[in-house]
C-alpha cells in the first residue's frame, strides 16, 4: 500500500515547479512576438484546491502482480507533488556527487598522463648511418 498526501507535497514542491515552469515559459517565448506564453504553472491556491491524494495497492494473483492506483487527474499537480518528495533531492545530490567524482577522476588521469610523458626518456635521435664510399 502506498499513500501520498498530494496537497502537502504540492506545498513542498511548488518552488521547484515554479523554476521548471519559468524555464519552459522562457524557452518557448519568441523574440518576434510581444505576447509571451500563458502560465504553465497555475497559482498555488488553484493547484492545491481539490487536489486528490495518491493511493496505490498491489497484490499477487497467482503469478501476476496486480497494482491498482488512483491519483489527481492533473499532471501538473502530480509533477509538483513529486518534486515535493525527498527522492528528487536525493537523486540530484547523488548526481552532483557522481559528476564531481567523475570530473576528479578524469583530472587525475590527465595529470598522470602528463607525468608519464615527462618521465619517459626521449627517443634517441635517428643517426645517419650512411658511410662514405672510397
Amino acid at each position: 500500500v502506498v499513500f501520498q498526501d498530494t496537497e502537502r507535497l504540492i506545498r513542498d514542491g511548488y518552488g521547484f515547479a515554479s523554476l521548471f515552469s519559468s524555464a519552459i515559459e522562457n524557452g518557448v517565448r519568441s523574440p518576434a512576438v510581444e505576447r509571451g506564453p500563458d502560465m504553465v504553472l497555475p497559482t498555488y491556491s488553484d493547484l492545491v484546491s481539490g487536489a486528490q491524494p495518491y493511493a496505490m495497492t498491489s497484490r499477487w494473483e497467482g503469478d501476476d502482480l496486480v497494482a491498482l492506483g488512483q491519483s489527481d487527474p492533473s499532471f501538473v499537480a502530480n509533477f509538483t507533488a513529486l518534486l515535493g518528495t525527498p527522492f528528487p533531492l536525493v537523486v540530484g545530490a547523488a548526481s552532483a556527487a557522481v559528476g564531481a567524482t567523475i570530473g576528479e577522476r578524469r583530472q587525475q588521469q590527465r595529470t598522470r598522463a602528463m607525468i608519464m610523458q615527462l618521465e619517459t626518456p626521449p627517443e634517441p635521435e635517428l643517426q645517419d648511418w650512411t658511410e662514405e664510399k672510397d
